[in-house]
């Protein structure tokens, strides 16, 4: 066996590997991204005494870039959600359903009550090592000053008439 050979076929090997790798990531898609000045304006948003803020987010992750997600509120207001966006919206204060899909299974749905006056940070986080049958998100709820440093690094979408 000719070990220089042996070595040349390992180390074309690993460079199709790198180059695969890097490949990946340029695979992230967003949804609608909206324009900077809107993005600002949602960050610095003081919230209505007589509505709730909605901050709904993927956080930016190497793991799972290449899905985009459904994000629903309250069965009405539809967009799509990437690794590193996020989605706001004013609604009237009570109880409002969230749910998120990839098209690949059964929505992953959260109610959340909501306050007048108050902001509402999630977190959307995908499960992709799930069982079958279960949801394929998990919903955190932050609290406003680590939600608020979250959106930092994220970028608004805007929700599809």
């Amino acid at each position: 066996m000719d070990w220089r050979m042996v070595r040349s076929f390992c180390r074309a090997a690993q460079f199709l590997l790198l180059l695969a790798l890097l490949g990946l990531g340029g695979c992230a898609v967003t949804g609608p991204v909206a324009t900077e000045a809107m993005d600002h304006a949602a960050k610095v948003q003081v919230v209505p005494p007589d509505k709730a803020a909605l901050y709904l987010f993927r956080p930016n992750s190497f793991y799972g870039q290449a899905v985009l997600d459904e994000l629903v509120v309250d069965g009405e207001s539809r967009t799509k959600l990437g690794s590193g966006n996020y989605a706001f919206r004013l609604v009237k204060p009570g109880e409002h359903a969230i749910a998120v899909s990839c098209g690949c299974s059964r929505p992953s749905q959260l109610t959340l009550p909501t306050e007048p006056g108050k902001a509402y940070f999630v977190s959307i986080a995908a499960d992709f090592w799930r069982m079958p049958g279960d949801p394929t998100y998990k919903f955190t709820q932050l609290p406003p000053g680590e939600g608020r440093a979250a959106l930092r690094e994220l970028h608004l979408v805007e929700w599809i008439p």
